[in-house]
């Protein structure tokens, strides 16, 4: 199965810790550290029909799809209640980037818009790819720079 790196939302899942962990063949270990059962984390992305279980339930995942959206900015009713939460959910610090994620791939495109994301990803030092928390490089140990420059 391939791997759908775009959210509805604007989400990049490239940079999903689960997402990161299948891609590099560590998924086992990955729910064994975060305590769930290794169905519940498997995932090739918010627009595939294989996605993490917090994932699964996701209001604008559904709600888009039922609608027919690629995205939610193709929707008249934005910004609504559950993508303010969304956007807005301290346990989720990362989510803050949407609204400006998404004005990019309407201004780009989401092909232009993956290939930067793809790079933004990555480490500067070894291209190793991580995840929007990290603040080093699982494989070099580089500072890197986590989602809270994207705010």
């Amino acid at each position: 199965m391939e791997f759908k790196l775009d959210a509805y939302c604007g989400l990049y899942c490239g940079a999903c810790p689960a997402m990161l962990a299948h891609q590099n063949g560590e998924l086992e270990a990955f729910a064994e550290r975060v305590g769930r059962t290794l169905e519940a984390v498997r995932c090739f992305g918010c627009k595939s029909d294989t996605v993490a279980s917090f994932c699964a339930t996701c209001e604008l995942r559904r709600c888009a799809n039922d609608k027919g959206f690629d995205f939610c900015f193709q929707c008249g009713e934005l910004p609504c209640d559950p993508f303010i939460a969304f956007r807005d959910a301290e346990k989720w610090p990362y989510h803050a980037a949407v609204p400006k994620n998404l004005k990019r791939i309407q201004q780009v495109g989401v092909e232009a818009w993956l290939e930067e994301q793809d790079t933004r990803w990555r480490c500067p030092k070894c291209g190793c790819k991580f995840a929007w928390q990290d603040e080093t490089c699982k494989s070099c140990g580089e500072k890197v720079s986590n989602y809270k420059a994207d705010l």
